[in-house]
This record gives C-alpha cells, structure tokens and sequence, in this order.
C-alpha cells in the first residue's frame, strides 16, 4: 500500500533473498486464487511483511518454482502456494486496505482513483464477508484517523498514533497463538506510526502544492524532529520484534524491521532513488 516496509535488498544472503521473493509472489498467488486476477494489483510489500511476519511463527513454508503469469516468458520464481491462515489473512488486508487507500486517495481529489475499486468489487465482497471484523476494524480507525486530518492538528503525533492503532488492532485479529497478539499489536503500533510518519514527510511537496493535510507542514517541524519521531517508531519496534516466537524466516524478518526500515527512512530523507523493482521483488 504504501512500500516502505521492505527488506534492505543489498544485505540480504541469496538464500534469503530467494525466501522474500517466495513471500512475495507467494501472496500475489493467493490474491489470485482467492479473490480474481484483478485482486493481484494490491499486492505490497507492507502486505508481504505482514503475511512473513504471522509466517515466521509457524513452521517453514515450502516454496515452488513457478512462472510468474505477467512474465510468462521470464525465469521461474520461488513461490509459496500452500495454503495459510498466515496468507489468507494478509491478503484479506491487503485487498481492504486498498480499497479504503482508493477512498482516500478520492476524498483528497483524486477522485478517478475511485473507479480503481470497480474491478476489485468481488474481490472486497469477498474479503468483507470472510472477516468482517477485520474490514470493521480498518474502517473505524481509518474513521477516526480521518477526523484527525480533517481538523488538520497541526502534530504529527495524534495522526500517526492513530494510524499505528489501526495496525496494532489489525495485528491483535491475527491467526496467531494468543499469547504473541499483544506483542504483534505493538509492533503493529509502532511501523504504523513509523509508515504514517515516514508517508508524510515524503509527500510534503506535494501536499503543500495541493493544499492537502499535513502535520509537518503545520507544525513546522524540522528534519531533526522527524528523524527522531521515526527512530522512536523503529528502535520501539525492534524491542517489539525480539519478543516474538519466531520459528522459521528469524533472519529475514529482522533484516526488514532492524535494517530494512532504517534504508527506508535514509532513502526518503536524502532523497535516495529506490532500487528498480526487479531488484525488490
């Protein structure tokens, strides 16, 4: 959805490159099988954390080495097609986020981003009926955190700590054993906030030319200040991380939150163009 939770490509080992590419083609095939072809444009890299981060705490998935069906004549990829709540519930997500993603994009003036949604009109049918408390929990905090902008609070906190809510209560539904769910909560907690902080500060060009919400344009906070909300949000979210009962996958997944967020914010804050995206997926 928005791209910033990825792994730190150039530290990766080629065997667990290989392990995030099966992630990631994993749940564009589970998009596919189980919400149409349309449903594969909402595939993310923040969805294909969450699916490796539920998956981490199960046993290993295996992985296939299939064609990818957009690149049918190029080289086969590492692919997870077994069936997984760890998969079924991020791809539910994924296809809810990005259709409440199209409708802000819409009330923030793009408003042909709507017709986006008409494709997927199925595909959230369905993910709506399979976990309503899910669609209901993303709704509400969206809600609120909507609010928040419209009355343009002029600190970055009360915005990204609502966004940070809404994945901390989207984690807290996970398909985990129930003793990790507070501790998947806060890390929910705190890459929202990092991805709502991270998010804003990128867009404040094109904010400012729209004259759209954003709170560190109204408060006038400095590059200082931003760096320090976001390596709150991280070195919180490490903390959170390393609680975790983590089975298989323990490297990459630290690779994403310990590195890959770092690379993330040093990316947008130097203005560092990102990899080309045969290099990240």
């Amino acid at each position: 959805m928005f791209g910033y939770v990825r792994p730190n490509i150039p530290e990766l080992r080629v065997r667990e490159k290989l392990r995030y590419d099966s992630w990631y083609c994993g749940l564009c095939y589970r998009l596919g099988k189980d919400y149409g072809a349309a449903a594969r444009l909402c595939l993310s890299f923040d969805c294909t954390f969450l699916a490796l981060i539920l998956g981490s705490m199960e046993v290993m998935q295996p992985y296939e080495m299939r064609h990818c069906p957009f690149k049918p004549l190029g080289k086969k990829r590492a692919v997870i097609t077994a069936d997984s709540p760890s998969m079924d519930f991020a791809a539910a997500s994924c296809i809810l986020l990005a259709k409440y993603k199209l409708d802000d994009d819409a009330s923030d003036g793009a408003r042909l981003r709507s017709l986006g949604k008409l494709p997927l009109h199925s595909a959230i049918k369905k993910a709506q009926r399979r976990y309503p408390l899910l669609d209901e929990t993303i709704r509400s905090n969206l809600r609120k955190l909507a609010a928040i902008e419209k009355a343009r609070i002029p600190s970055p906190d009360p915005p990204a700590n609502a966004f940070g809510s809404l994945l901390s209560e989207l984690l807290a539904l996970a398909p985990a054993d129930e003793g990790m769910l507070p501790v998947l909560s806060e890390l929910g907690f705190w890459i929202g906030r990092f991805i709502y902080l991270i998010d804003a500060w990128d867009d404040r060009d094109h904010d400012s030319k729209h004259g759209l919400y954003n709170p560190f344009l109204l408060s006038g906070a400095d590059r200082a200040t931003a760096e320090f909300l976001l390596n709150l949000s991280i070195n919180s979210a490490i903390d959170a991380f390393d609680l975790l009962d983590i089975r298989s996958d323990g490297e990459l997944a630290s690779n994403i939150i310990a590195e890959g967020l770092f690379a993330a914010m040093d990316r947008i804050m130097n203005k560092i163009e990102p990899l080309p995206k045969e290099e990240n997926e």
